[in-house]
């Protein structure tokens, strides 16, 4: 839950309410925007610079692990995963694999699972694709699936073990492994089509 107050002495405080979805939350941006506005332009400018500079202007982001709507009841819960569990899937496989860490809170993350969505349907029979929530909860993992329909194996690693152990901070990543589970490269941050493809291709051509 999302909720940010403005507080001025001329004027109402006024809270903005959880945004729900990208449109919602486009719509607190814009209202956030025109509150900023309005309090700058308000009658009390001097209180108003007054309060800024005193650092009595309040601007509260405050967020909760509110369960999100919309989760489809049919999408399981994703299994807990950590290393050991991990390496002992990785060096079962007999092809390459695709490790792609994302968040359900992480823009970035949103941006490039179209993509991944995209490279799974065309290489998903020559390549193991494998998905981790990370520092996620179960709710907003199980509505992120929902909303990008990524149809590979997803797990839940809520206290980040797998990029301890792997190497890198923060989301997304994403972890290119041989077959048997060698770790040939990593990439940092939104992948693009071509980072996307040229990874492919080097990890078929071994």
């Amino acid at each position: 839950m999302v909720a940010t107050i403005f507080v001025c002495r001329s004027i109402t405080p006024t809270v903005v309410h959880p945004a729900s979805s990208t449109e919602a939350a486009l719509l607190l941006a814009e209202k956030c925007l025109s509150l900023r506005l309005e309090l700058e332009t308000s009658p009390c400018p001097r209180e108003w610079w007054l309060m800024r500079r005193l650092g009595l202007v309040v601007v509260l982001v405050v967020v909760a692990c509110s369960s999100p709507t919309g989760v489809d009841p049919r999408t399981p819960e994703l299994p807990v995963i950590d290393p050991a569990a991990l390496n002992e899937l990785l060096t079962s496989l007999d092809r390459p694999a695709v490790v792609n860490i994302w968040a359900s809170w992480c823009l970035p993350c949103r941006a490039e699972a179209p993509l991944l969505q995209q490279a799974h349907a065309s290489f998903g029979d020559q390549v193991e694709f494998i998905g981790i929530a990370y520092n996620d909860n179960q709710p907003g993992a199980r509505q992120f699936l929902d909303e990008f329909d990524l149809p590979f194996p997803h797990y839940f690693d809520q206290r980040g073990e797998i990029i301890a152990e792997l190497g890198g901070f923060g989301v997304p990543r994403t972890y290119f492994f041989a077959p048997g589970g060698e770790l040939i490269e990593t990439h940092n941050g939104v992948i693009d089509e071509q980072t996307l493809a040229l990874q492919l291709d080097e990890l078929l051509a071994r």
